[in-house]
């Protein structure tokens, strides 16, 4: 947030006008514990790259729009302790994303990935900055490449290799490798021959100059090599490291060890014929090492590796166990690879995410054993990319910028979707998520008048998919009883171990209402909910059957939970029923996907009579012509 700053001179009728607050503003004394308030709201967007400078500051770069509230386009730099550094200005930054920086020695920026222009200055996937973040107009590439910079890196003479899906730099044929000079311009001493067949992910240099390069490559220059290989200085094929028929799938992270030996991680599950699921070391000649055994290894891929100073490895990625023992997207292991069972992680998330990443990436280990990860969350559609800091035993450093409010449940997805106000002025939340102030809540909480959690109030659903969200996708799926009860509806299934099939009943307490009785319940996700006033509950959503009973998208359940009989929708909807609203003489308005109700042709709108029959008095024609959400009824009917 901004803060206002006043000089004495201010006159004082302005004074007394900046002592009220403004209409919408934030109040500032709602949920002042969460740790992120006032400290930052993290990346808007996706962070692809870091660079950590020597005074302890973290350059970042990726596809984002803010940083903090503060437009930052593609690249901003964060303090130690993760807020933004507000003297770093990249001005209009990067048109398109930044795939990889590295920081020179001098403390300019070298900066890759898919842009065409740096500022309003025409500069092609590659460009250079100064320490402040404006654009250093003496590194000139020309033309730059033709496409797409994946991976850049910078040797020790000042040279740039880079490597991406291009076929030419400054209008000379280099496929997907290249070095460039210091200024920018192509090292033509550096000659890849046809270079290789497909994408170069990413290079480690070796202290002897040599050049290891990974990615989707079967070959180079017209040697086999499958997605790994070792170059000589000068560009050409080092014969002598050969990894036989390679990974039998890509690379996707990598470390090189000071003793010359190259762990691997990432899709495959064989190196060289030999069974390797997802991580393997090499020698330095590119044969398997042998004494590196993982057993069953992770489950699943290997996203991101890092080397610590004492040999232990910390390995990020998709998988949920590594050799049988839990671990959820993040361990650490032992020089030889077996698991380090005192590294015990703080689990940033609780569910397997997609494409290449857990949601959880490894920046950089601190001299202080704490290690430095992102992490995403999303809201409205946006995503922010947190920067977080772990202690040496994998628990979170809550000292450090860690975000606000609700913490992602699914993929990169967090997401309060209902909201409901009790009478002593507490707050119930509902939707995507599994913390509120980094305190496990899963898909629903209950919040003090000021913003805090309840803590005594602790409920906890368990889902039946990864669409984790309690509420869903419309009308009011959290229903508060005269009572003081709770009626909530949604995906889950259990409660605290309790079979309790998509809708529930709980005390005031959050604990489940025992007396409300299901049996089978539904048999697909509950969307809305509405109490009557005779206290019997209406239900709808993607359900065809409730208790066993044929019941299409729409039923009523009297006070206990059971069916109501009395309630007759025919054969209903014909497709999810996601909104209601009772009308004063009992007869109930819906809106959702449907077309027809009980064979009437109804286009996402109808009116049912109290008794579940439609009413052929409200006719809305042709109807909408795409699905109907959310309601609100006017007093004049």
């Amino acid at each position: 947030m901004k803060k206002l700053k006043f000089v004495k001179c201010l006159l004082f009728s302005c004074f007394v006008s900046f002592l009220h607050a403004q209409h919408g503003a934030i109040d500032p004394t709602f949920n002042p514990t969460d740790i992120g308030f006032g400290n930052g709201d993290g990346v808007i967007g996706d962070v692809y790259t870091y660079a950590l400078q020597p005074d302890g500051k973290i350059l970042i770069g990726g596809y984002f729009s803010h940083c903090d509230g503060v437009l930052r386009p593609r690249i901003a730099r964060l303090n130690a302790n993760g807020m933004l550094d507000q003297s770093f200005d990249p001005g209009g930054g990067a048109n398109y994303f930044i795939k990889n920086l590295a920081l020179q020695p001098d403390g300019k920026i070298l900066i890759g990935g898919w842009f065409t222009e740096y500022d309003g200055t025409p500069r092609n996937c590659i460009a250079r900055l100064n320490p402040d973040g404006s654009l250093d107009q003496s590194f000139d590439p020309g033309s730059g490449a033709n496409n797409h910079i994946h991976y850049l890196a910078l040797q020790p003479d000042g040279k740039i290799l880079i490597g991406g899906w291009f076929s030419s730099y400054n209008g000379v044929t280099r496929n997907r490798i290249a070095r460039i000079n210091s200024d920018g311009s192509l090292d033509a001493s550096f000659d890849p021959g046809s270079g290789v067949n497909d994408t170069i992910h990413s290079f480690i240099l070796q202290p002897d100059g040599k050049i290891l390069i990974f990615g989707n490559f079967t070959s180079y220059n017209g040697t086999t090599r499958k997605k790994i290989a070792r170059l000589h200085a000068d560009g050409t094929l080092d014969l002598s490291f050969d990894a036989g028929t390679g990974a039998n799938d890509q690379i996707l992270s990598y470390a090189l060890q000071p003793d010359g030996k190259i762990l691997i991680g990432g899709w495959f599950t064989a190196y060289n014929g030999t069974p390797r699921k997802y991580i393997a070391r090499l020698n330095p000649d590119g044969s398997l090492d042998h004494s590196f055994d993982p057993g069953l290894g992770p489950d699943n891929l290997v996203n991101n590796i890092l080397l610590q100073p004492d040999g232990k490895i910390l390995i990020e990625g998709g998988f949920l166990n590594y050799n049988n023992t839990p671990r959820r997207h993040i361990a650490r292991l032992n020089p030889d690879g077996s698991l380090d069972q005192i590294f015990k992680p703080y689990i940033l998330f609780d569910s397997l995410f997609v494409h290449f990443s857990s949601g959880m990436e490894f920046l950089t280990v601190l001299s202080d054993g704490k290690i430095l990860v992102k992490n995403y969350v999303s809201y409205t559609g946006l995503t922010w990319c947190m920067i977080s800091r772990l202690n040496p035993d994998g628990s979170l450093d809550t000292s450090f910028n860690h975000g606000s409010g609700v913490n992602a449940a699914l993929e990169f997805y967090a997401e309060i979707s209902t909201l409901a106000l009790k009478p002593d002025g507490k707050i119930l939340i509902g939707g995507w998520f599994n913390r509120y102030n980094g305190i496990p809540r899963n898909c629903m909480a209950q919040l003090n008048a000021d913003g805090s959690l309840d803590q005594n109030f602790i409920p906890d659903f368990n889902t039946d998919t990864q669409n984790v969200y309690l509420t869903g996708m419309g009308g009011v799926p959290i229903a508060l009883q005269p009572d003081g009860k709770i009626l909530v509806a949604g995906s889950f299934i259990e409660h605290y171990g309790t079979i309790i099939k998509r809708v529930a009943r709980l005390n005031s307490n959050g604990s489940l209402d025992t007396s409300f009785y299901l049996g089978s319940g539904a048999n697909d996700y509950i969307t809305t909910l509405a109490l009557q006033p005779d206290g019997k509950i209406l239900i709808g959503g993607k359900f065809t059957e409730y208790n066993g009973i044929t019941q299409k998208y729409i039923t009523r359940l009297n006070p206990n939970g059971s069916l109501d009989m009395s309630f007759d929708p025919g054969s209903g909807a014909n497709d999810y029923v996601s909104t209601f609203a009772l009308q004063p003489d009992g007869k109930i308005l819906i809106g959702g996907e449907f077309t027809e109700y009980n064979g009437t042709a109804r286009n996402y709108i109808a009116l049912l009579n109290p008794d579940g029959s439609l009413d052929m008095s409200f006719d809305p024609g042709s109807g909408a012509n795409d699905y109907v959400s959310t309601f609100a009824l006017q007093p004049d009917g």
